[in-house]
Order: structure tokens, then C-alpha cells, then sequence
């Protein structure tokens, strides 16, 4: 829950960066209600997306291509979502006065939110191995002869298993590519 959290700060920070941004940080012409209503339903419609599309679970064992896919995809689909709620509900049902451009608001939206959903992953992942790296004053350190992808292989295998009593140092090739 705390990383869905997190994330729901991080994507509810660059809606509102967005919206300051295509207002131009003109903060008298910036009607506080609506400002309230547009970025309250971003957040609602992501949080839906993001709990159904799971991104919060394996912050650090899962953080990889894959992971960056299904954040793209997750907040792809939370714009889609949001254009299409905020048209039918806050403009028309709610008869708000269209005081914002989603079609230049949601694009800039989405690679902000990415980078930073993408940057969050990125940083936990590379905190807990550093922390790892040093807290292992007693371990065997292991070296990996070959670079291939058996080798890597290997890696990810002595990563993923129970033991914590080594850490692997690097690998050792004779093909200096």
C-alpha cells in the first residue's frame, strides 16, 4: 500500500506540474474548484487503474523492461480513462466550463508521470543493492566466468535464491568485447 501510495503523490505532483505548466504558473487566471476536480479525478482514475493493473507490487524483484511497460501502459490507460470521464462527467454532467486543453494536458502528463513512476523503480532497485553491496562485509564474493547469457543467467539465479552468504562481484571473460 505504501508504494501505491507513493505512487499516487508522484502521478497526482505531475498532473498538477502539468496543469500549472499549460496554464503558464498563471495562478490568479487558475480557478481553485476546478483545479481541485481535474487533478481529484486524475488521481481517483489512476488509482482504479493502477490497483487493477497491480504496478505497486514488486517495487524491487520486478524492476526491469517489463515493469516500464506496464507502468507506460498503466498510465496510457489511465489518460484514455480520464479524457473519456472528463468529458462525459465533469464538462457535460457537471456543466464545468472546459478551463483546460486535456489534449495538450494528458500528452505531457503521460511522459512526465513515467519518468517519474520509471525514476522511483529505478532508484529503490539501485538504494537496495547498494545497501546490500555494503552490508556485506562477510560474504564470499563470487566472480562469474563468462559473459554470456548463460552467465547472466546464473547471476539472476544466485540473486533469486535463498542464500544471502555471497554477493557476485563481476564476470570474468577471455573475449575482451
Amino acid at each position: 500500500w505504501v508504494v501505491l501510495m507513493i505512487d499516487l503523490i508522484l502521478v497526482s505532483c505531475s498532473f498538477s506540474l502539468t496543469y500549472f505548466l499549460t496554464k503558464q504558473f498563471e495562478f490568479p487566471g487558475i480557478e481553485r474548484g476546478h483545479f481541485f476536480l481535474y487533478t481529484g479525478t486524475y488521481v481517483f482514475v489512476g488509482a482504479c487503474v493502477f490497483f487493477t493493473m497491480r504496478i505497486h507490487t514488486g517495487l524491487i524483484r520486478y524492476s526491469n523492461t517489463h515493469d516500464m511497460f506496464r507502468i507506460f501502459t498503466a498510465v496510457l490507460v489511465t489518460s484514455i480513462i480520464y479524457l473519456i470521464g472528463a468529458e462525459l462527467v465533469l464538462i457535460r454532467a457537471l456543466s464545468v466550463k472546459e478551463s483546460l486543453n486535456l489534449q495538450t494536458v494528458l500528452p505531457i502528463n503521460f511522459f512526465i508521470a513515467s519518468c517519474l513512476l520509471i525514476m522511483l523503480r529505478t532508484g529503490v532497485k539501485g538504494l537496495y543493492f547498494y545497501l546490500k553491496r555494503i552490508t556485506s562485509d562477510n560474504k564470499e564474493r563470487i566472480l562469474i566466468y563468462g559473459s554470456d547469457s548463460s552467465a547472466v543467467l546464473i547471476k539472476q539465479a544466485l540473486q533469486a535464491g535463498n542464500k544471502e552468504n555471497f554477493v557476485i562481484v563481476g564476470f570474468v571473460d577471455t573475449d575482451r568485447n
